[in-house]
């Protein structure tokens, strides 16, 4: 599973529910936050397409699951 924008705010509660119910997740942030433990964190822009496809290219394997939380104001 992979979320972006998930190691705080609202992204950190959708990674800790998908760990909670067993899944292993991958968090694309600019920054890792709490629990950083729990969850294998990337440092992605995901502003920058070139970075999110070369990222996603580098997991162990196709995720099932996208949690697309990652947004700016």
């Amino acid at each position: 599973m992979l979320v972006t924008g998930g190691a705080r705010g609202i992204g950190l509660a959708i990674t800790r529910a998908l760990i909670c119910h067993g899944a292993k997740v991958h968090v694309f942030d600019l920054a890792p936050g709490d629990g950083e433990e729990l969850y294998q964190f990337h440092k992605v822009d995901v502003a920058d397409s070139a970075r999110v496809n070369a990222a996603v290219a580098r997991l162990p394997a196709r995720k099932s699951l996208l949690g697309n939380n990652a947004g700016r104001t």
